[in-house]
């Protein structure tokens, strides 16, 4: 029996009996168990137990089913039905073939002979009335109204027994964890023969997940599963773990400490940290406090699930919108209610007319609507969304000292939404194909300024430059002159393979590849924001953009918005229906002329509006500390997301190009303003002693047309340090902006934002928190590769002098999550005092959904007869950072930066360990030459030589930094990166020779034992993750799979799920 947990007393007792129950579940037509696990994981995974809470049924009362009752026959369901008082037993598969077998036995032999549908249907009710199934229907209580004869597409009948529907919620926080540790090997095939798939949730991707009918208090009722995870409802920035969530949302829960010195010693582990690493060892020694502290999960998520629950009521309730069920993704709520929000803008009175009018619409700006329409040659690409601006003008400067700071648009995206306009209808979309046909940027912005508004246009150009320099326009490297739509499950490949139904239906679209290229453009987007930032240029820069060529064009007439559903409808008379005029010429061919239709008519949505409600209520709230502010925050900053996702219902990409176009015009305006040296989405990051106050943007381009591409040190600001805070900012730098640029307060670009300074938290030499929007040193590897650091050095802050120690932020890398000390200090020494070797680091990392389907096909087709899913497991992952990367340099042409990606991650420089690691190498290495680089053992069943061959490792450019002779000293990475800079503006388009990179390959040599190194550790932990899984296997609540549960997409063509 369970332990039962009272979270009212918290005690918990061994149960031994059934708890009472009067509940009528009759009345319930969706049963909510929360789910959890607690489980150690050593030569094998162990589930130590399954917390079940039904809240429904017993809200006091929580379930911990320890390891004794984990069973092959164990399931989430009748189990705690049954303990909380609820006489629930599922049907067996026998009794139901018994049952459906004696009743389509006496339907076939009461119609026999009978061919018209409407003596059937006739016969049958005569013998269902003459009681011929009462025998049948008695033994299993069931009654004559739940056989149903229903007539089938075909139009003939077929019986059907109609039982009463109880969908069972199954909720967890981060299911990817639990999911496949709740359910014994006799109910596994429910799980495995489910369509699931995983979009940030795992979901079933067709309707509920089957199970066989459940007897509930002596009635049958049908039983269909769906699966509920709270995690990534309304996620914070500090944090998305459950206690951390539960704490900012102020949901009520009662967690237990096990992590105390007490503990420890009592369980013989040396560290506090190693307790739930160890949850075994709990379970033996206090299986009552094992049971408390297990149960209190699922307590917290229930309760934070309703709290998610009340937030998201609140804000809909706000804004007069109706309560709906909260959905699982911040995406899919935000989604919900702007699409709720549009119907009531546009449709006080719920008219279903106009209901189905604004359905139209939104779909006709939608994604698969503007792939398809008429003449767009180039189908989603005009609309492929971009993102922010990214870059580095410190390609010179690996590390930079002063008095740095970070300074940001205040919530960029949301702001832009603040006074944006969405267009639901279809925009007119223009593609040229043949440059001889092509206008010019100068001819179409012509035509759409008196023929569009500012929010109602995109332009996509290409083209060379000579004299400009381009550091604004974002070519997008993946454009193909050709018709490219989003994939479908008909694009999928054939041989594609899957576990069962696993993701097998699952569609992902490749996003544009915005890449900043300096003398070329290559389907770049243009809005009016940074169009009026071009026009800052100097005048023979800002002519060679007005040549560029248009590739195509989307806008929004001014004659076809519309401000009302009726006004709408009152206006489509006046156009036609079809957008393609068809003529004969003198000649006799046809012509397709395109001209405006109803199609194109728009309905001028003013999102702004409501988000400029929901920014003012999001402050308010903030300054009485309520933690809904925190979902206004989330419904602030989704709003592009749920635009610019053709997954949800609102997407509307030409709205999703104005928000994310609008801050990169902003942003390049304030990195040129500030001298900054690295620009990321919404802000950048800057020197006070450098910044150009007082100096004009044109005369410094006039006179260094390279400070678009390097931070220039030299400028000082000559700023008091009584002004180097966000007063300054607050008071001054709007002006500032208007000063270095010749504009005023008609210029949009630079008057759209507020700004703030960004604040750090370091420790002051008495090891106290000091929040502080200062820092002094700066050091890079990419556009978001960096750390920041105080040196030591006394900073005023608000008036107050600290003293700081040499203290640093960690890594803040894309490759690089988490915080590692001897990481950190490779990082800071590498590129303050010169580099000498890689430093092998590794992350702990959760296998989600779609990586344990991969890896599990890869074990199963290696020979393995059966082993665990790997979802839920945990494996470390070993890896080596480079120093030199693509996103420090701004390179000229597509050309010049694909050969640095060739040579850099692609070619001789990732693979360099097969010039060294030869077989010979392999059969003399030592367990001692690889110890200094955490390697603690060789495994002789592996074959470290073919490992080594398919899982080849490198370095990047940094290797030009290694001395080849045997001397201790080094090169710096400053050097190096200065080198590829000026290669880069050279024009060099070949990195391996420019560089003379061959004669730097043997440099490798020195490594050879890091690198073996490396591919141990991960051949290591490859074969743990097998063997574990392999033995994990017979785990009775671990799903398990074998290689006939590895399907083809080919093999799914002709099945129910996919037809």
């Amino acid at each position: 029996m369970p332990y039962a947990v009272d979270f009212k007393t918290l005690k918990a007792d061994i149960l031994e009996k059934p708890l009472k129950s009067s509940l009528d579940i009759t009345f319930i037509n969706e049963l909510k168990i929360v789910y959890d696990t607690e489980f150690t994981n050593s030569d094998r995974l162990k589930v130590d137990s399954v917390q079940l809470y039904l809240p429904q049924i017993n809200y006091q009362v929580g379930l911990s089913y320890q390891l004794e009752e984990l069973n092959d026959n164990f399931n989430p369901i009748s189990y705690p039905l049954k303990d909380l008082g609820i006489d629930a037993k599922f049907i067996d598969d026998e009794s139901l073939r018994v049952l459906l077998a004696e009743i389509y036995n006496i339907y076939e032999n009461s119609i026999d002979g009978l061919t018209s549908t409407h003596d059937i249907k006739i016969t049958f009710q005569e013998s269902l009335d003459s009681g011929l199934y009462d025998e049948i229907l008695s033994l299993y209580n069931l009654n004559r109204e739940q056989l149903i004869c229903k007539r089938q597409k075909d139009k003939t009948y077929h019986l059907e027994v109609e039982l009463p529907k109880l969908t069972i919620e199954l909720l967890a926080f981060f299911a990817d964890v639990d999911l496949f540790k709740i359910i014994g090997k006799n109910w596994q095939p429910v799980f495995l023969e489910a369509s699931l798939e995983s979009r940030r949730v795992i979901k079933t991707s067709r309707g509920l997940i089957a199970i066989n009918p459940l007897w509930i208090d002596g009635k049958l009722y049908e039983i269909g599963i769906r699966l509920r995870d709270a995690m990534n409802r309304f996620p914070v920035l500090s944090g998305r773990g459950l206690d951390n969530q539960c704490k900012v949302y102020q949901a009520e829960t009662t967690k237990i400490n096990i992590e105390t010195e007490e503990l420890a010693t009592k369980l013989g582990l040396k560290s506090t940290s190693d307790i739930k690493a160890n949850m075994s060892l709990l379970r033996k020694f206090d299986p009552v406090l094992f049971a408390l502290y297990g149960c209190t999960d699922v307590l917290a998520t229930d309760k934070l699930s309703e709290k998610h629950q009340e937030l998201l009521d609140n804000i809909r309730g706000n804004f007069g919108l109706d309560t709906v069920e909260v959905k699982d993704t911040t995406g899919s709520n935000v989604a919900k209610f702007i699409n709720d929000l549009y119907h009531k803008h546009f449709n006080p009175d719920n008219d279903k007319d106009r209901t189905k009018t604004i359905q139209k619409y939104k779909a006709l700006g939608q994604a698969k609507s503007i792939q398809n329409a008429e003449l767009n040659d180039f189908g989603i690409q005009p609309l492929r969304t971009v993102g922010g601006l990214l870059y580095t003008r410190c390609q010179r400067y690996p590390y930079i000292k002063g008095l740095l700071g970070d300074l940001d648009m205040s919530s960029c995206y949301a702001t832009r939404l603040c006074s944006l306009t969405i267009f639901l209808g279809q925009p007119v979309i223009t593609t040229y194909k043949e440059k001889k046909y092509k206008p010019t940027l100068r001819e179409w912005l012509k035509f759409i300024k008196k023929n569009s508004p500012r929010d109602g246009w995109i332009v996509r150009v290409s083209g060379k430059l000579t004299e400009a320099i381009n550091t604004i326009i974002l070519s997008d490297l993946d454009f193909k002159p050709k018709q490219v739509k989003f994939k479908t499950v008909f694009d999928i490949d054939p041989g594609r393979k899957s576990i069962n139904l696993f993701n097998a239906f699952k569609v992902s679209n490749k996003e544009a590849e915005s890449t900043l290229l300096t003398k070329e453009i290559k389907f770049g987007l243009i809005n009016a924001d940074l169009w009026d930032c071009i026009k800052l240029l100097p005048k023979i820069w800002i002519d060679e953009y007005l040549d560029l060529l248009v590739d195509c064009a989307v806008f929004v007439p001014n004659e076809m918005i519309c401000q009302s559903v009726d006004e709408l409808e009152a206006r489509k008379p006046f156009y036609p229906q079809e957008p393609i005029y068809e003529s004969t010429n003198d000649k006799g061919c046809k012509i397709n002329i395109k001209h405006y239709c109803q199609d194109n008519l728009c309905l001028a949505f003013p999102i702004g509006d409501y988000y400029q409600k929901l920014k003012s209520e999001r402050s308010a709230y903030k300054k009485q500390g309520n933690p809904i502010q925190e979902v206004y925050k989330l419904f602030l900053n989704s709003g592009y997301g749920a635009l610019a996702c053709e997954n949800l219902p609102v997407n509307n990409l030409l709205a999703a190009n104005q928000i994310t176009a609008s801050p990169r015009a902003t942003a390049w305006l304030m990195i040129n303003a500030l001298n900054g040296f690295q620009v990321i989405t919404d802000g950048c990051t800057f020197n006070w002693k450098s910044v150009p106050v007082g100096l004009k943007f044109k005369d410094i381009i006039e006179n260094n047309p390279d400070y678009l591409l390097d931070y220039q040190p030299a400028i000082e600001s000559r700023l008091a340090k009584t002004e180097i805070n966000q007063d300054w900012v607050e008071a001054n730098f709007i002006q500032h902006l208007h000063d270095f640029y010749d504009v005023g307060k008609s210029h949009v670009p630079s008057n759209r934002y507020g700004y703030e300074l960004k604040d750090e938290l370091f420790k002051d030499n008495l090891g106290n928190d000091v929040k502080t929007t200062l820092f002094t040193e700066f050091y890079n590897t990419g556009s978001g590769n960096y750390c920041k650091g105080l040196d030591g050095q006394h900073i005023l802050i608000d008036g107050t002098e600290y003293d700081f120690s040499e203290e640093f932020k960690k890594v803040k890398a894309r490759s690089f999550k988490g915080s590692d000390s001897n990481l950190l200090n490779w990082y800071l020494d590498c590129l303050k005092n010169g580099y000498r070797e890689p430093v092998i680091y590794s992350e702990n990392q959760i296998i989600k959904f779609g990586e344990g389907n991969r890896e599990a096909i890869k074990f199963l087709e290696s020979g393995i007869d059966r082993l665990a899913h790997p979802m839920g497991f945990s494996r470390k992952v070993f890896k080596i950072m480079k120093l030199i990367t693509r996103s420090q340099f701004l390179f000229q042409n597509e050309k010049q930066l694909r050969n640095f990606e060739r040579v850099n991650q692609l070619g001789k420089l990732d693979n360099l360990s097969k010039n060294f690691l030869t077989y010979s190498f392999w059969k003399k290495i030592k367990l001692e030459d690889l110890e200094p680089y955490g390697v603690t053992e060789l495994i002789s069943s592996i074959n470290y030589y073919n490992f080594a061959k398919a899982h080849t490792v490198g370095v990047g450019f940094e290797l030009l930094a290694v001395n080849n002779s045997n001397s201790k000293s080094q090169t710096s990475i400053e050097s190096v990166r200065n080198l590829i800079t000026d290669s880069i503006k050279k024009g060099n388009e070949e990195f391996n020779s420019s560089l003379n990179l061959d004669r730097h390959l043997d440099s490798g040599n020195k490594f050879k034992l890091l690198f073996a190194a490396l591919i141990v550790l991960r051949a290591n932990e490859e074969y743990r993750l097998k063997t574990n899984l392999i033995e994990s296997a017979n785990e009775p609540t671990i799903v398990a799979v074998t290689p006939e549960n590895i399907c083809r997409f080919s093999e799914l063509l002709s099945t129910p799920e996919f037809s």
